[in-house]
């Protein structure tokens, strides 16, 4: 019985035909298939591009260049730029931390789930923390700050309304 690969003799002279007719030959590491999200779920991703990621996708929706949409489960908002979908949110679904950054897309998910609190360092915490207030008040507008109408009934000059 021969394996589902072939006869190695037959894919040498596969391959000498193939280059004897002036043919490019794929050698059989090129043929195997190549999960597309090696590369960006490795340490480097996390530690080194994933920070410039977060911070230009909070950038450009700060600009409101990127539109985030309302998502499950509540208190989730989600952006697809390029092949991945970003899913940002509470982890409770109460607005407030932990929040959690999900990697969606076809297959496989292309890198695991970031939660703050959980040894990302002060700089990802700090960018996942960012991102999920930046795509809320893109989602659902900015939020009010209550304590202006408390300075507003005891005749203080709020910070917000300095403007």
């Amino acid at each position: 019985m021969q394996d589902s690969v072939g006869d190695p003799s037959e894919y040498q002279c596969f391959e000498e035909l193939a280059q004897a007719e002036g043919l490019a030959v794929a050698s059989r590491l090129d043929i195997e298939p190549r999960r597309m999200h090696d590369p960006m779920a490795s340490p480097d991703f996390t530690a080194a591009r994933l920070p410039a990621i977060l911070a230009r996708l909070i950038e450009r929706t700060e600009r409101g260049e990127v539109d985030w949409e309302a998502a499950a489960p509540p208190d989730s908002f989600a952006v697809t730029i390029g092949e991945v979908r970003f899913r940002i949110r509470s982890f409770d679904g109460d607005v407030a931390p932990p929040y959690v950054l999900e990697f969606l897309g076809q297959g496989p998910a292309p890198a695991p789930a970031l939660m703050t609190g959980v040894d990302l360092g002060e700089n990802l915490d700090s960018l996942l923390t960012r991102l999920y207030l930046v795509a809320r008040e893109s989602v659902i507008g900015s939020i009010p700050d209550p304590f202006v109408s408390v300075e507003r009934a005891l005749g203080l000059e709020s910070p917000a309304n300095e403007n």
